[in-house]
């Protein structure tokens, strides 16, 4: 479990940067590999009844690849799941469990999607 409160300010205050990183990468690793299937929010139980096998689907703002991982196990092998995610930090996490679950029907982006074409700049909050 994530330390909550005073305790994960205090980790984060003391321990490097790139150290907390590392822990965070391990840690939505085991999240995602042991989650039950029900963990998601809500939406999730639509995404099943929407997403079958031989779609081709997009996940925007993949995060750490909660979604990616669903959407992967219901288009099957001979489809694709494309997945963005432009926070760089995040985009590490997800790239790191995508190998971590083999996820080999998976093409990941770290951009950003818009209906407008050209660049922008994106702030990301510290936590």
């Amino acid at each position: 479990m994530e330390p909550e409160g005073d305790g994960r300010r205090a980790m984060m205050a003391i321990l490097p940067e790139a150290t907390v990183h590392r822990v965070k990468k391990s840690y939505y690793a085991h999240l995602l590999k042991n989650a039950p299937d029900d963990w998601r929010e809500t939406d999730a139980r639509v995404v099943r009844e929407s997403v079958q096998t031989g779609d081709s689907v997009i996940d925007i703002g993949a995060s750490i690849g909660g979604y990616t991982k669903l959407l992967s196990g219901l288009v099957g092998i001979s489809r694709h799941v494309y997945s963005f995610e432009p926070n760089p930090p995040i985009y590490d996490f997800l790239s790191y469990n995508v190998k971590q679950f083999k996820l080999g029907d998976v093409s990941l982006s770290d951009a950003a999607l818009s209906d407008n074409p050209g660049f922008a700049d994106v702030v990301m909050p510290r936590d």
